[in-house]
């Protein structure tokens, strides 16, 4: 059935190397990008979670409210959340964006942290 034949285009993947190389790659792409968000914010925000995944977060000023920020990047039709969003209880949330990086290209990752700097300089 279709799942053997996906089990095996999935095998001659892994066997033939191109897996690994892929993974190789990807973890280049990566890094790379995650090397240009600490850059980007380097003297302006502090980011953090880089070792959790393909998001970091950005520390934003107190007087950068982040569900605000998030609200007028979305407008600008940057598609980014607060911390907050992800709190379930009744702690405070660290002011803060989760900024993903992984599908973006370099260009869409530029306009997001110019966006942030925007923001950050009003």
């Amino acid at each position: 059935g279709p799942c053997a034949v996906t089990q095996r285009a999935l095998a001659m993947f892994i066997e033939s190397g191109d897996y690994e190389r892929h993974i190789l790659r990807m973890r280049r792409i990566y890094a790379a990008k995650r090397k240009a968000l600490v850059q980007a914010f380097r003297n302006h925000a502090a980011v953090t979670g880089l070792e959790s995944g393909l998001s970091a977060v950005v520390r934003l000023p107190d007087r950068c409210p982040s569900e605000q920020v998030a609200q007028r990047l979305s407008d600008k039709g940057i598609l980014i959340q607060p911390l907050s969003r992800y709190v379930f209880d009744d702690r405070p949330s660290i002011n803060a964006l989760v900024f993903g990086y992984a599908a973006l290209s370099q260009s869409e990752l530029e306009k997001g942290v110019n966006a942030i700097l925007e923001e950050l300089a009003r």
